[in-house]
C-alpha cells in the first residue's frame, strides 16, 4: 500500500468450502475451483470470468451498511491470468472508495479512493 500515491496491490487466496460463503455463492465457489484446477477450463472460462466473480464478491460487500468499503469500479479489460510452478494467479486492477474506518455508530470517519490491483488465487 502506498499512500502518497493511493494504491494498493493485494494477493488473495480464495479458501473454498464453507469459509468462502461469505464471499462467494457455491456456484462462483465451483467455477472458481474448475478454474484454477484444470488448465482447459481456464483458457475457455479466461481470466475476465474470474474478475467479474471477484467484482460481484465486492459488490455485495459494498452493499453491506457494516462494510466501510461504498463502491467498486472493475477495469475488466485488466485481467490477466499467470501460471507460476503450475499455480494459476489472475490479477485485476479496480477503483475502490469507501471510509478509511467507521466510528462506533457506523458513520464513516475519512474517505479512502484507491486504485487496486489484486492478485486471485485458490488455497
Amino acid at each position: 500500500s502506498d499512500a502518497k500515491s493511493k494504491r494498493e496491490v493485494k494477493l488473495l487466496k480464495v479458501p473454498l468450502g464453507r469459509g468462502a460463503l461469505t464471499s462467494f455463492a457455491p456456484e462462483e465457489q465451483i467455477e472458481l475451483s474448475r478454474y484454477f484446477a484444470s488448465r482447459q477450463v481456464a483458457e475457455t472460462m479466461g481470466a475476465t470470468r474470474v474478475a467479474e466473480i471477484f467484482r460481484a464478491s465486492l459488490e455485495r460487500q459494498a452493499a453491506s451498511p457494516a462494510s466501510p468499503l461504498e463502491s467498486v469500479d472493475f477495469d475488466l479489460d485488466s485481467a490477466t491470468l499467470d501460471t507460476r510452478k503450475g499455480r494459476r494467479y489472475v490479477s485485476v486492477d479496480y477503483l475502490t472508495d469507501g471510509c478509511r474506518k467507521l466510528d462506533e455508530d457506523g458513520a464513516c470517519v475519512g474517505r479512502s479512493k484507491r486504485l487496486a490491483r489484486s492478485v486471485l488465487t485458490v488455497s
